[in-house]
């Protein structure tokens, strides 16, 4: 659904660097399923936002099959970083 709430916090982000130009800087969303899977979802009344609703966003599709090995991943990456930090 749409929320004008996000539409404002999007465009006064995207404001914030270039206070100076009235023109908001593009803003990139990445998305890090498969476009089709995003496409499918949309199918069933989900998939992602209605991008002419933010004319400075551009959409990118990272294509991870497999987000929950990238979660544990990350989580693992994290976990090591601050044992790291911790043994310093």
């Amino acid at each position: 659904t749409r929320c004008a709430e996000d539409e404002r916090l999007l465009e006064e982000v995207a404001r914030l660097p270039g206070a100076v130009t009235a023109r908001p800087l593009a803003l990139a969303l990445f998305d890090v399923r498969p476009r089709m899977h995003a496409m499918a979802n949309t199918a069933l009344g989900a998939g992602t936002e209605n991008i002419a609703h933010y004319p400075f966003l551009s959409v990118q599709f990272v294509a991870l099959q497999n987000i929950h090995a990238m979660r544990d991943s990350l989580t693992r990456l994290h976990v090591n970083l601050a044992e790291m930090w911790v043994a310093r």
